[in-house]
């Protein structure tokens, strides 16, 4: 996680500190008990995360949290997999434009 709340952008050159294991231990305590999730939403955004995927992960166990809906293994997966579609579909949508787009062959 990040831990540079000062610094917007890191120096050129240098990694931020990161701890892709305490990510990992966080979210899956988020997933595991409801009281560990509300402690950690009030501490952490998603741009706190170092890896996307984490970021991405906390995202929509927050979204979850604030629709007052189950922040379970379970409920997350299944969350993901609907942004995931969604993201496929889009991109089907953008792709048939570019293809759309380009000129017929003669």
């Amino acid at each position: 996680m990040r831990t540079q709340p000062d610094a917007e952008q890191p120096q050129i050159g240098r990694m931020p500190p990161q701890d892709i294991n305490a990510e990992q231990c966080v979210l899956g305590s988020m997933m595991l008990s409801a009281p560990a999730c509300a402690d950690v939403l009030q501490k952490l955004a998603a741009k706190d995360f170092y890896r996307p995927q984490h970021e991405t992960v906390f995202g929509t166990i927050a979204e979850l949290a604030a629709a007052g809906k189950p922040t379970d293994a379970t409920v997350v997966m299944a969350a993901l997999i609907v942004v995931m579609f969604k993201f496929l579909r889009g991109l089907w949508s953008a792709l048939r434009q570019h293809f759309g787009a380009a000129p017929a062959r003669a």
